[in-house]
C-alpha cells in the first residue's frame, strides 16, 4: 500500500477533493482570447423568451397555476407607490451576507425593492400590454439613471458585498427593460437614456475581475457575465455579448468530466447549492444566446456540454451527497431545494428539453420565480401536458 493510500483515511475529506481531478477554470486573459469573433448580436429586441407566442398561448390556457398568475399580475403595482422609492444614488456598502446576516437583510432591503419592482412591472406589463407597467418602468429606471446610480462601490478586496450586489441589480433591471423597450415607441430616448446608463455601470463594474481562483472565475463571473450579455444585447455591443458568452467556454473547461465545477465544490457543504447557483446564470446567458440564434448548448469543451453541468446539477438536487467525492464534505445544506427562487431556470431548460428529471423538480415547487433572474418563469415558459 502506497503511503497516499495510508494517509487518506486520516484526511478523508482532502483526499476525497484531490482525487476529483478539478479543471482550471479560464482566466480574464485566457477568456478574452478565446476567438468568439463569429457571435453577433442578431436581434436586440429578442430577449430570451418568444413574448407574442406566449400571450397568444396563454390566452386559451384553463391551467389554475398560470391562470392564477395572470390575474395576480393584471392588478399590478401603482405606480406612485414605486416612484416614492429611494434611489441608491450613494455608494453601494452593505453588511456581509455570511458575517452578519441580520444586517444584510436590513441593509439590502432597498435594493431587493429595486428588483422585486422592476421585475414585477415587467411582467405586469407582459400581461396587461396597455402601457402603465412599462411606461412606469421606465420612469423607475430613468430615476436611477440620471443619479448614476450603481456606479460607485468599496474597494472589492475590502468589502465584497456592495459589489455582489451591484451584480444582480444590473441584470435585474436589464431583464426587465427587454420585456417593454419594443412595446414604447414614445420613450425611445428616455430608453436610450436608461441604456447608457446600464452600458457605464456595467463597465465600471467589470473593470474590477475578480479575485484570483475565486470572485474571478466562480458563480459571480458567471452572474457579471450576465449582466454583459443583457446590456450587450439591448446595446447592440458585440463585446459585451462575447464576454457573456465566454462564461460559458470558462465553466465547461474548469468542469470536471462529471460536470462538477471546483470553484463550486469549494464551498464544502454548501457545495451543491452553489453548484445550481452557478447553472442558474449559466443557463440564463444560454438562454439569451439561443434567442440570438446560437446553439451554445451544443458548445464542446473537452467532452463536455452544458448538459454535462446540468446532468451533474440534477443528480445533485435528488442526492446532495452526490458532490462529496468533488466538495469534500458528505453531508450538503438542504435549505435552498424548497425555494423556487433557486429552480426558476428549469422552465426554460424543461420546455427546450422535457427531461422528466426537471419536471419532477419542480411541480411542488411552481410558480417558480426570482426577482433578479427573469422573474415569473413559471408563467413565461411552462406548458402544461395536455
Amino acid at each position: 500500500m502506497t503511503l497516499w493510500h495510508r494517509l487518506c483515511p486520516a484526511v478523508l475529506s482532502v483526499c476525497l477533493a484531490l482525487l476529483a481531478s478539478p479543471g482550471a477554470a479560464l482566466t480574464a486573459e485566457e477568456r478574452q482570447a478565446l476567438d468568439l469573433g463569429r457571435y453577433h448580436i442578431t436581434d436586440p429586441a429578442a430577449g430570451y423568451f418568444d413574448r407574442e407566442a406566449r400571450r397568444t398561448y396563454l390566452a386559451t390556457t384553463s391551467d389554475p397555476i398560470l391562470l392564477a398568475a395572470l390575474d395576480h399580475l393584471a392588478f399590478g403595482q401603482s405606480c406612485t407607490d414605486v416612484l416614492a422609492q429611494p434611489v441608491m444614488s450613494g455608494e453601494v456598502r452593505l453588511p456581509g451576507y455570511y458575517i452578519d446576516n441580520e444586517a444584510w437583510r436590513e441593509a439590502v432591503k432597498p435594493f431587493a425593492a429595486f428588483e422585486d419592482t422592476v421585475t414585477g412591472l415587467a411582467a405586469s406589463e407582459f400581461v396587461r400590454a396597455d402601457g402603465y407597467a412599462g411606461n412606469c418602468l421606465v420612469d423607475v429606471l430613468l430615476r436611477w439613471a440620471r443619479a448614476d446610480a450603481l456606479t460607485r462601490f468599496p474597494t472589492p478586496d475590502d468589502d465584497r458585498q456592495g459589489w455582489y450586489q451591484i451584480e444582480s441589480m444590473l441584470f435585474a433591471a436589464g431583464l426587465a427593460l427587454m420585456n417593454v423597450r419594443d412595446t414604447l415607441p414614445d420613450r425611445t430616448a428616455d430608453i436610450a437614456e436608461i441604456d447608457r446608463w446600464l452600458k457605464r455601470a456595467a463597465d465600471i463594474h467589470w473593470s474590477y475581475p475578480g479575485q484570483p481562483n475565486g470572485t474571478c472565475c466562480n458563480n459571480h463571473f458567471y452572474r457579471r457575465a450576465l449582466y454583459r450579455t443583457v446590456i450587450g444585447i439591448q446595446t447592440g455591443n458585440d463585446e459585451m455579448f462575447r464576454d457573456g458568452i465566454s462564461a460559458i467556454y470558462s465553466a465547461l473547461d474548469e468542469a470536471t468530466p462529471e460536470g462538477a465545477l471546483p470553484l463550486e465544490m469549494k464551498r464544502g457543504e454548501r457545495a451543491a447549492h452553489y453548484q445550481n447557483f452557478a447553472l442558474m446564470n449559466l443557463m440564463m446567458i444560454a438562454e439569451l444566446a439561443e434567442r440570438q440564434g446560437y446553439k451554445v448548448h451544443e458548445i464542446e469543451v473537452n467532452g463536455k456540454t452544458l448538459q454535462t453541468l446540468i446532468d451533474f446539477d440534477l443528480a445533485a438536487i435528488e442526492t446532495p451527497e452526490t458532490v462529496a467525492p468533488f466538495a469534500g464534505a458528505r453531508e450538503q445544506w438542504r435549505g435552498y431545494l424548497a425555494q423556487g427562487q433557486y429552480f426558476g431556470w428549469l422552465e426554460p431548460y424543461l420546455a427546450r428539453t422535457g427531461d422528466p428529471r426537471a419536471a419532477a423538480i419542480l411541480a411542488p415547487l411552481r410558480p417558480v420565480e426570482n426577482r433578479s433572474l427573469g422573474g415569473p418563469m413559471t408563467l413565461y415558459f411552462y406548458t402544461p401536458a395536455p
